[in-house]
This record gives C-alpha cells, structure tokens and sequence, in this order.
C-alpha cells in the first residue's frame, strides 16, 4: 500500500545580493524595497494646515466642544509671555484694566457734577505694559457671554470661509443695490399660492349676514316680560323743551299671536282713573278711555300720538327707550300710591335685552 503523494506550494525565494567586490570600483546597487501604498500616500499627501486657524475657524475643532473658562482665566493669562499679553490687551475694553473709572459722555448734562477726570479713561498703558490686566474681569459675567457668543459662532459655522465669502457677497450686493431680502407679503403670497400670487386671484366675497329680527312687544310678551296689570309709562321730550307723557295700561294678552291690548286715558291726561290701578283691572269700555291691540311700540306709540293731538310726530327711532314698565309686586296691596303701589322695573330696553340673551 503506497501512501498519497503530499503536495504543498511552492516558495519561491529571492536570490540574495551578491557580495560587493572588493577590487571593483563600480559602485553596488543597494536593495531597495517599494510599496505601491505608500508611494500613493506620498503623492496625495494633502498640503500643510494652519493649526491656529483651524482652530479658531473649524466647526468640529477642539473648542467647539470644550469649556472656554478653561482656557481663559487668571492663571493661563499670568503663563503667557508680555509680549503675548500686550498684543492681546489691545482687543480688551477698557473697563478690563485696573484702576478704570466709568464716567458720562462729554454730552452729559451731569458731566460738569462728575469728579473723575478724563485721564481716568485712557487705558493706553496697557500696550507697554503700565497698566495691568484686572485678574477679576477674566471671571466675570460679561467676559463669560463674550466667550460662550464665540464658541457659539463658531460651532455654527460663522468663522469658515465659506460663510465669509457669503456674507461679503451679501454687503456687497446690497451696497451696489442689486441684492434686497424678499418682502414678506411678496413671500407670504407665494407660500400661499404656490407659483401664482394670490393678489391675483379674486378675492371671496364675503357672505351676507342675516339681518338680526328686530324684537317686538308681543315677543317680549310671550316670554313674561310684559304681562297683564303692567303700566307702561310713555315720556318724550319733543321741541327740546315739551314732555309727553301718558300711563298705558295691559289689559289682555293674546294667547296665539301675544298681541298686547293696552288701555290709556283720551286727550292730554297723563295718568290712569282709580278704577284702574287696583287689583281687578276693568275689561269694559269707558267714554274715558281709549283701548288698542298692539304687537310693536311703534304702533303703540302711534296711537299715543294720536290720541293726544300730535299725530304730526313720528315715532322715536328706539321706542324701547321711551316707555318704563312698572308692576306691582304685591298684588292685594294695589291701588294705593304712586301707579297704585307699583314699582319701576327700569326701561323696556333693559327688560328686552334681559328676556333676548
């Protein structure tokens, strides 16, 4: 029994250099060994960037995510050389150097009462060192908004140049007039309709309100607010100076249509006989008396009119306001006193709009 032949891939190895000759004076080749990777990394290496600028303008950089007051402070402001300090004072206010005084503008109409000098203002010394840095403004409130506006800024993409580019296009347009932001009707118009404008569609006209039911007294009737044994006492002031006046009495009220039948005196007599202003009001007819049926005031003051010779008069525009109701609250006790002890229950306006709400 033979055993199956192994077979195994072949290695195929490099010759080694041979050894220089001593005698020779041609100079040996030395054994160099290429990789295709990095000769390819060599030639696209990218050109060399500014660290600081990087830095200072990269929105995914180092200080886009760290806490700014640990790089600002009191003890990072000691480490740096006077050199450094003196040019970086030349971008601080004046109120972050020690012995700053605030004083008011020259304009001032305190000026005159203010002690401190305007020396007090100059804050030159900084750039040679004179004056010192106070370690406190480092820490303040105004120097941490400052420090969180920036990283802000700078996360936001407004240091890149690409938005420089944008934004100098921009002034530049708009100092040449060629650039002008959309007006906001012109884009609210377009966000409405689409490609066409909507001031070029016809407008909808609005629909027509219904006119609201004029009330009546045979409305205000069928709902209590006129019912029988009630005065309405009639008052109109005509020629600025002349009262009409004149008492009506309810006597029925229609059961279907709320008709108001009402009872008044003839001629000029303003209030009711006796007879009338007790408990049992009379339904008979008198020589005395005038008696209408009645379902608006207009008509009801019509007939006053008439009846007490002013008939060229035209009723008041709100009636409502020329009539007061009274009605007695005790109905035993009627017959004595004013309106026979009736009490007013104000203006037959402000008893329709309580019934009509």
């Amino acid at each position: 029994m033979t055993e199956p032949t192994r077979t195994r891939p072949t290695r195929t190895k490099r010759a080694p250099p041979k050894p220089a000759d001593e005698d020779s004076d041609e100079p040996q080749p030395k054994a160099t060994v290429t990789r295709g990777r990095k000769r390819k990394a060599e030639e696209d290496e990218a050109p060399p960037v500014d660290e600081v600028e990087d830095l200072l303008t990269n929105p995914k950089g180092k200080l886009a995510g760290v806490d700014m007051t640990r790089l600002v402070n009191a003890s990072t402001w000691a480490c740096m050389s006077p050199d450094a300090r003196a040019i970086l004072s030349t971008m601080l206010p004046p109120a972050a150097f020690s012995g700053f005084r605030a004083d008011v503008s020259a304009t001032h109409p305190d000026k005159r009462h203010s002690r401190v000098s305007d020396e007090s203002m100059d804050v030159d010394g900084a750039r040679d060192g004179t004056v010192e840095l106070d370690p406190a403004f480092l820490s303040s409130t105004f120097m941490e908004a400052a420090l969180t506006t920036f990283q802000d800024n700078l996360v936001n993409g407004y240091f890149t140049k690409a938005h420089e580019k944008e934004t100098e296009e921009y002034r530049t347009g708009l100092r040449a007039g060629t650039l002008h932001a959309e007006w906001k009707d012109d884009k609210w118009d377009e966000q409405q309709a689409g490609t066409s404008t909507a001031r070029d569609q016809e407008p909808e006209k609005p629909k027509a309100v219904p006119p609201k039911p004029v009330p009546r007294l045979a409305d205000l009737a069928s709902k209590g607010g006129v019912a029988v044994g009630d005065i309405l006492s009639y008052s109109r002031i005509v020629d600025s100076s002349v009262r009409l006046q004149k008492d009506v009495i309810v006597l029925s009220i229609h059961g279907r249509t709320h008709a108001v039948r009402v009872a008044f005196a003839s001629s000029t007599v303003e209030g009711l006989p006796a007879h009338y202003l007790g408990p049992d009001v009379p339904q008979g007819r008198a020589d005395d008396m005038e008696q209408v049926s009645v379902t608006t005031l207009s008509q009801l003051e019509s007939t006053i009119l008439e009846a007490m010779g002013r008939a060229e008069l035209d009723p008041s525009e709100d009636p409502w306001d020329s009539f007061t109701l009274w009605r007695g609250v005790d109905v035993d006790n009627l017959g004595d006193g004013e309106k026979g002890g009736r009490r007013s229950l104000g203006k037959l306006t402000i008893i329709r709009d309580s019934y009509t709400q």
